[in-house]
């Protein structure tokens, strides 16, 4: 029918004449079966305006690998633990959601400030940003920058390059006048936006966000000396064990405080008369996430970096693969023992 040129009208109501069991389901049974054939032959689009929610709740019901298994509560969980708004400065972020996390984070951050984004590999891979339709005043406040750029800027090395010269005795005096003009605009504006990276980078960011797919603590070593004491942090992962490894590393130097590993439990009700109840198929988990407060240690600014010395961040991020624990009660604060300890 569908061939035919029918509508998905035609084409339930074909299928209700032809059952020989609808007249004998119940009123709830019958509703059930109509939503169920509406969604398979009607077609329903619905324009929504884009933002952190609906893109992370499309990609999640879609394509969950893409955003590394990040559902729109524990996205909401970290911006809110981190405190992100327009009046954030400075905003550390390393991600692997293919740009769902920078996209959410400049949508708050309102094109006030500067959001550095690290990149995990060669290039940035920001594409799902382009999404937010955020606008040229909202998405320039992102700023791309290589590990090794940090530490040249770091150690106060500029990353300000000469403008190249360009032959324009070529063109109209007209046509040279709007080139010159528009060069030095932006220009300027690559500038200025060079220098809030740098002062952000020396005088410390306002928030830490990292949500990546391998071990988290090598990047965290890594970033902690940008970060400022007092200010927030939050850590995403799929699995629990890399989450311990940081949360264990932070306590141990003593340079973290309001230490909180929890788990989002999101779940959406029905809300029908006598038919109340949670949606069956809802998703079993969505992540973990890691959150607290940066604090001056009295073992030092260095006392995280010695804990996990030896620890780098790799070019290639691969799953942790340190040695199993069995712990004799459940939460990150217990104590734990090794296949090692059991030996000795």
């Amino acid at each position: 029918m569908r061939q035919n040129g029918s509508t998905g009208a035609e084409i339930i109501q074909a299928l209700i004449e032809s059952s020989d069991t609808y007249e004998s389901k119940t009123e709830y049974s019958k509703e059930k079966w109509l939503k169920k054939k509406q969604e398979k032959y009607y077609t329903v689009v619905e324009v929504t305006k884009p933002s952190g929610y609906t893109l992370c709740n499309c990609y999640f019901k879609k394509h969950h690998k893409k955003i590394n298994g990040l559902r729109p509560d524990s996205l909401a969980n970290m911006l809110l633990k981190t405190n992100i708004n327009a009046m954030n400065k400075s905003v550390f972020v390393i991600e692997e959601t293919g740009g769902l996390l920078v996209g959410a984070v400049a949508e708050r951050m309102g094109g006030n400030g500067v959001l550095i984004n690290m990149c995990v590999k060669e290039n940035p891979n920001i594409a799902l940003a382009n999404f937010f339709n955020l606008g040229e005043d909202n998405f320039s406040v992102i700023c791309n920058l290589q590990y090794k750029e940090l530490l040249s800027i770091s150690k106060g090395e500029s990353l300000i390059q000469p403008v190249e010269n360009i032959d324009l005795t070529t063109i109209s005096d007209e046509k040279r006048r709007q080139i010159l003009t528009l060069r030095e605009q932006r220009t300027k504006k690559r500038i200025k936006k060079r220098e809030e990276l740098e002062a952000a980078v020396h005088d410390g960011v306002q928030a830490l966000i990292i949500a990546i797919t391998g071990d988290a603590l090598p990047y965290v070593k890594a970033l902690w000396p940008f970060l400022r004491p007092g200010m927030p942090f939050a850590i995403y992962s799929e699995y629990t064990q890399t989450l311990i490894e940081c949360h264990e590393a932070l306590k141990r130097s003593e340079g973290a405080i309001d230490l909180d590993l929890s788990e989002s439990w999101f779940r959406e009700y029905q809300v029908l008369p006598n038919r109340t109840h949670p949606l069956n198929g809802m998703s079993g988990g969505s992540g973990y996430v890691l959150t607290g407060l940066k604090v001056k240690s009295e073992l030092g600014e260095g006392a995280l970096e010695a804990l996990v010395k030896g620890t780098a961040i790799p070019a290639t991020p691969q799953p942790s693969t340190s040695t199993a624990t069995t712990t004799e009660e459940s939460g990150p604060n217990k104590k734990q023992k090794t296949g090692h300890e059991d030996q000795q």
